[in-house]
């Protein structure tokens, strides 16, 4: 194994970057400048020699860059120093007149050649530098078509996006529409069959008739699920100011039925004025809340609340309830369709109303997430832009019993 080079000394760095600048001014890898022979000729009229000489010093050897006239002893000389100090070489000239003076004419000479080794440098440089510019001119036009390409690809994709979601929720619309009318016209005539011949059928039968029915009825629903899923997506947003606290009474009335019937309360806290379409926030509420209801825990009845949060550039709103919950890892894959939240054994549901609820969310420039409450349950948060100042809800407890007004609701 080779023993490793020790550090250099000063007069071997001094060599080594007078080397540097030497390939830096290209004068041992390539010919003189016809600028230096007219130098070599002014030398020799100055002095009188019979020739002139560049010699320059590389690894310890002359280099001769050019010559003009004949070679001899040397009769004087001047060195060549590059701007940083390095000496390169030197200027000199044989067979002159030792009469003559020449030693200010020499180094007058010198510099004016250091000059022109020095443009030789410069020309370098700027050719290097405008060779790299070139090049990245050529790499940004390249960058530039690529992403052009790319934006019209992605222009024409969200085009073809947006055409395909319309005619999606188009069909969904019509296919919805159009499958009520014959089921309507079927649950009609097993419903019809039941009253009439009711008393002539067995168990069996009017079993078959109840499994009928009640499947036509699970199938109105998902028409139902689906048509709100097509509607939330169908129309612009029509934003108005709207009292969110209104808005859950109105949703609390939708249900009572239901909250009744599963002996639930339904506490809401501070709720403001924004702006918004009041009818998709309707069925947002409503979605959320009947869906606290419906995944709540067996042995006691459900408590559900809502209340708002100022944040940055608008307002977080939650509902919570103490029901089953949403496993973690399914807290964000229940917002697509036809998912379904509250694990095993859990109320059986067609997996459309939070995607319903996260289309109408994201087409007002919020987000919807969904958390655990505290305690047990699930709370689901989205936010809404805007400023306004909170307004609580004002609702009659004693002629509303299944609906509790109080002040913030803690989570």
């Amino acid at each position: 194994m080779a023993a490793a080079a020790g550090p250099r000394t000063p007069r071997e760095d001094a060599e080594a970057r007078r080397r540097e600048v030497l390939g830096e001014y290209a004068l041992l890898s390539a010919p003189a400048d016809p600028e230096v022979a007219a130098v070599l000729r002014l030398a020799r009229a100055a002095t009188g020699a019979a020739g002139a000489a560049v010699v320059l010093l590389a690894a310890g050897r002359r280099h001769v860059l050019a010559r003009a006239g004949g070679d001899g002893p040397v009769s004087a000389a001047a060195p060549l120093v590059s701007p940083e100090g390095h000496v390169l070489g030197a200027l000199c000239v044989h067979g002159a007149p030792p009469e003559t003076p020449h030693d200010a004419a020499l180094q007058d000479l010198a510099r004016v050649l250091v000059g022109l080794f020095e443009r030789r440098r410069q020309a370098r440089r700027h050719h290097h530098l405008a060779a790299a510019a070139e090049e990245a001119r050529t790499t940004l036009e390249l960058a530039h078509a690529e992403l052009a390409a790319r934006s019209a690809a992605l222009a024409t994709a969200v085009a073809e996006l947006e055409r395909s979601n319309g005619e999606l929720e188009h069909f969904a619309a019509v296919a919805s529409h159009d499958l009520r009318a014959p089921l309507t016209v079927v649950d009609g005539y097993v419903e019809l069959v039941a009253e009439v011949y009711g008393e002539r059928l067995d168990q069996r039968a009017r079993d078959w008739l109840a499994t009928a029915r009640g499947g036509a009825a699970r199938m109105a629903a998902l028409i139902d699920a689906l048509l709100g899923y097509a509607a939330a997506g169908a129309e612009e947003v029509a934003c108005t100011p709207v009292d969110v606290g209104g808005v859950l009474e109105l949703v609390r009335l939708d249900l009572l039925a239901d909250l009744e019937a599963a002996g639930a309360s339904l506490e809401a806290g501070p709720l403001p004025v924004l702006a918004g379409d009041a009818v998709q926030l309707r069925q947002l509420l409503q979605n959320l809340v009947a869906n606290a209801v419906k995944f709540r825990r067996p042995d006691r009845p459900p408590r559900v609340r809502c209340w708002a949060e100022p944040g940055d550039g608008g307002w977080t709103i939650a509902v919570a309830d103490d029901g089953r919950g949403i496993p973690q890892e399914h807290r964000a894959a229940v917002f697509g369709m036809f998912e379904r939240a509250g694990g095993p054994g859990a109320a059986a549901g067609h997996g459309i109303g939070l995607a319903t609820c996260q289309r109408v969310v994201h087409r007002h420039g919020g987000r919807i997430w969904a958390e655990e409450t505290p305690g047990g349950g699930a709370t689901i948060r989205f936010t809404l832009p805007g400023s306004a100042l909170p307004v609580v809800v004002s609702l009659d407890a004693a002629a509303q019993p299944s609906v509790a007004t109080q002040g913030p609701a803690a989570p």
